[in-house]
Formats: C-alpha cells, sequence, structure tokens
C-alpha cells in the first residue's frame, strides 16, 4: 500500500511538472549569414617572391556588421610548421616569402561583435626559382649583392636583400653551398668579419657568424667553411684554427671550441671519405695534419714516400681536388720563385704519392685564382686577362685564353661536385670567370673538352650586369 502511494506521488509529480508554462523568450531571429567570392580561381600557382594579388568579395545578409580579416598561409600537410600572415583586409597585393611547397591560403572573416569567423579557403603552390645555377658574389665593401645564374640562363639578382629586406653583409669574399648526409642544404657566406648562413630554398637569413658557435671566438677571422666526402662532419677554419662538429650529434648544430694544438691552418683543406677524417696543411710548420674523433695529429710518410708529410718545407699557394682521391698541391720554394705541385692520395696508405716540378709556367708567380682538374692532371690558374693550363705531369703550362686587353679576371671556379652526396652531367666540365671590363663585371662559362683545353678555344656563354665579381659557387639543385 506505502510502494502504491510512493509510484502515485511520483506521477502526479511529473504531470504537474509538465504543465509548468515556460516563461522564457525563445523568439526567433535571423543571423547575419557571410557569402565569400572572388574572381581568382581556388586553385593559385607561382614562384617563390613573385608578387601575389587576390581580393575577395563579401555580402551579407544583414548589412552593417563589422568585421577583421586576415589573410594566412599554412602548410598543406600542416606538420608543426608555423603559418605565416600575408595580410590585413579584404585584398593581399604582397611578395609571398614563404618556402616552395603546397599550402592553404585562407582568408578569414570574424565578426566584431559575435565572434563568428567565416572562410574563404585557396590552395597555393609555390616553386622555387632558386633551386639550381650559380651563386654570384659581386660588389665590394658594403655594396654587395647575390644574384643566381639559374640553369636556363635566366639571372635572378639581389636574391639576399629579396628574401630579408636587408642588404648583404660587408666585405664579403667566399660563398659555400654544403650538403649533409642527412639531405641538409646549406649556404654560407663569409666575410671579412664573420659571415651568415642561409636557407637554401629562399635565401633567408639564419645565422650569424657568432651564433654558429657555442661561443664565438675571440677573434673572428673565418677563412673556409667545408664537410667532408660524406658529410658527416662539418669544419670551420678561423683565425687558422679549426673548429669542427659531428651532424650526428642531436643538440644546436654549433661549432665547439678550437681543437688543440700549436698549428696555423691554410684555408687550403682536403676532405676524406671515411667518417670525419679530413687533412689540413699547418703553415707554421708547414707540414700536413689529420683529423679523427675531434683531434689533430701529424701525418707520417713511411718509407717510399714522394715527400715528407711532416716537414715539407715549403710554403702552400694552392690545393685543389683532382681524379679519384688526389689532391693536388701547388707548393713555392720558401727562398725562391720555384713551383712544385705535391699529389696527395688521401684514401691510401701512402698519401705523400707524387712530386713534380713546375718548369715553365709563364706568370705563375702572379697568379691569384686557381681550379683544378678533377679529371685529368691539370691546374687551371688566371693572371690579369689569361688563362693558363698547367699539365702537371709534363711539368709546363700552356695559354688557353686571353681576353680583351683592359679586362681583369676576378673570379675563377671550376663546376665540381662537393663529396659524394652530388653529381653533375658536366662535372669538371665547365669553368666559370668572372671579369672586369669598363667597370662592369661579368660571368664567362667555358666548356672544357678531352684535352682540358676550352671547347671551339672560347666561351660558350657570357652573362653581363653584375659589379666586380668576387666569386662564385655553384649551387646543386635540392
Amino acid at each position: 500500500m506505502t510502494r502504491q502511494l510512493y509510484n502515485c506521488l511520483c506521477l502526479l509529480l511529473i504531470v504537474l511538472t509538465g504543465c509548468y508554462k515556460d516563461k522564457g523568450n525563445y523568439d526567433l531571429h535571423p543571423i547575419n549569414e557571410l557569402t565569400i567570392t572572388s574572381t581568382t580561381p581556388d586553385t593559385i600557382l607561382f614562384n617563390q617572391f613573385d608578387r601575389i594579388k587576390v581580393k575577395v568579395d563579401i555580402a551579407q545578409t544583414i548589412p552593417g556588421e563589422e568585421y577583421s580579416y586576415r589573410w594566412t598561409a599554412y602548410s598543406y600537410l600542416n606538420v608543426g610548421r608555423t603559418n605565416d600572415t600575408l595580410g590585413f583586409g579584404t585584398a593581399i597585393d604582397t611578395i609571398v616569402r614563404v618556402n616552395p611547397g603546397d599550402y592553404y591560403l585562407l582568408f578569414a572573416a570574424t565578426g566584431k561583435k559575435t565572434g563568428i569567423t567565416t572562410f574563404k579557403k585557396f590552395f597555393m603552390r609555390v616553386s622555387s626559382i632558386y633551386s639550381e645555377g650559380w651563386i654570384v658574389l659581386d660588389g665590394e665593401g658594403s655594396d654587395q649583392q647575390l644574384s643566381l645564374i639559374r640553369p636556363d640562363g635566366s639571372i635572378m639578382r639581389n636574391v639576399y636583400q629579396t628574401a630579408n629586406g636587408e642588404n648583404l653583409p660587408a666585405n664579403g669574399f667566399r660563398v659555400r653551398v654544403l650538403n649533409t648526409y642527412l639531405g641538409d642544404q646549406d649556404v654560407f657566406l663569409l666575410t671579412k668579419n664573420g659571415g651568415v648562413s642561409m636557407d637554401y630554398i629562399s635565401f633567408r637569413k639564419q645565422l650569424n657568424y657568432q651564433n654558429w658557435f657555442f661561443q664565438a671566438p675571440e677573434t673572428i677571422a673565418p677563412s673556409n667553411i667545408f664537410y667532408n666526402k660524406l658529410g658527416v662532419a662539418g669544419f670551420l677554419i678561423n683565425n687558422g684554427k679549426v673548429h669542427y662538429i659531428p651532424f650526428s650529434y642531436t643538440g644546436p648544430r654549433r661549432y665547439g671550441a678550437p681543437l688543440e694544438g700549436d698549428y696555423v691552418i691554410s684555408p687550403h683543406v682536403f676532405p676524406m671519405m671515411s667518417s670525419d677524417n679530413a687533412i689540413f696543411f699547418d703553415t707554421k710548420y708547414q707540414r700536413f695534419l689529420t683529423h679523427g674523433n675531434g683531434k689533430l695529429t701529424p701525418l707520417i710518410s713511411p718509407a717510399g714516400s714522394a715527400f715528407d708529410l711532416a716537414n715539407v718545407g715549403k710554403t702552400l699557394v694552392y690545393a685543389g681536388e683532382s681524379n679519384n682521391d688526389f689532391h693536388n698541391c701547388l707548393f713555392k720554394d720558401n727562398n725562391a720563385d720555384k713551383y712544385y705541385v705535391y699529389r696527395i692520395n688521401t684514401s691510401a696508405a701512402n698519401i705523400a704519392a707524387e712530386k713534380y716540378e713546375v718548369a715553365d709556367a709563364p706568370e705563375i708567380k702572379d697568379a691569384k685564382f686557381f681550379a683544378s682538374s678533377g679529371i685529368y692532371l691539370q691546374i687551371y690558374y688566371a693572371v690579369g686577362n689569361r688563362i693558363y693550363l698547367l699539365d702537371i705531369p709534363a711539368q709546363k703550362a700552356r695559354l688557353v685564353y686571353t681576353f680583351p686587353a683592359g679586362v681583369q679576371i676576378t673570379a675563377m671556379r671550376l663546376k665540381m661536385a662537393q663529396g659524394l652526396l652530388i653529381q653533375y652531367p658536366d662535372n669538371n666540365r665547365t669553368i666559370t670567370v668572372g671579369a672586369l671590363e669598363n667597370n662592369e663585371g661579368k660571368v664567362y662559362s667555358f666548356s672544357i673538352s678531352n684535352t682540358g683545353d676550352f671547347v671551339n678555344n672560347t666561351y660558350s656563354k657570357v652573362y653581363t650586369g653584375f659589379k666586380k665579381v668576387i666569386d662564385l659557387e655553384y649551387k646543386n639543385r635540392k
């Protein structure tokens, strides 16, 4: 009886609750709906650093509400990438500086009162114009620039300023493009007072020279930076001292303190194949040193060596890669204008492999620019407006090209793959020369024949419109 009474009371409570009149305000009000349209197609294709112009039209069902607008580019894959804000307003007219790749270009209109956001999305594919070509450093002092001569012959000028909105650091003298076994490509500019590293795709500045180190050295005087042939270790020569970093290190990519020892290292270096090994020349004691596991050790010549690695007793003028694992080293007698080519084999047990006297090489004592062939036993050198070719076994040089009178050669570089990670169809078959003619810098490209001479005894291409050319470096496709 009690249970039945309880059930009846519960039923009565439900009925009374259902009869309660809700006095809330439930009048329906129309919302402001936005329609976003554009005459620009939903898929946009252009090159990096092109100017992009996109405009949208907005229609409101209830005109009058105020909105804020934002244009954002974000990675199509959206894997931990930073979004780039391109502008505010209903239109953008800007240079897009994002790296090449696939992106969504997102327009967002947000009601200032309601906070409701409406979107319009475009697919955006950005291609690289800086993938491959000759990097040209031209100009002097604080008036320098980097340009890129693309394989199709077009010239992208002043790429650093375009990417960064600022001038190139002053007094640059060397550009390097280096590749690691991890697939990274690094672009460096060395200057008399430091340098800068750049993104390989866009030439955006990454780090100033002081930030290449855990602790910057007291004296800033870079002379070279290079990676070994497998791209597993990096070496930086500053003020004659060697700084080293193994790329297997998972921390920040920074160079440590200089390697211990009493030495002054030449900027001419000898990358090796195995592990983190490399060979250096100590100008203080005129000897060769080898690197392994963060230590420098003097090289000792075994019996039968062509020369004494630990006591060369001559001044190193130039060194460059040759065929196989050989390097050509041009030495000068300390007390006379006599020259020699010592050839070292970095993969052999007997590294001091060959020695040649240079018997007849016109003007070699005045030469400032050299390029060692990676195919033949030859070294090109330039003096004034003339290019000579030294035949090492023949011990003499011959004139291979003469520019018109008044032209001054200011740079020379052979197209040679750096290390084992990169190859070119014309590897060791193209040499570029920077020349100053009537205060205009020009870049000449020569094709190399099977004898080492230039095809048709002249240049194949010429590029004009530069200031004085200081350095040249080929940037491989990446």
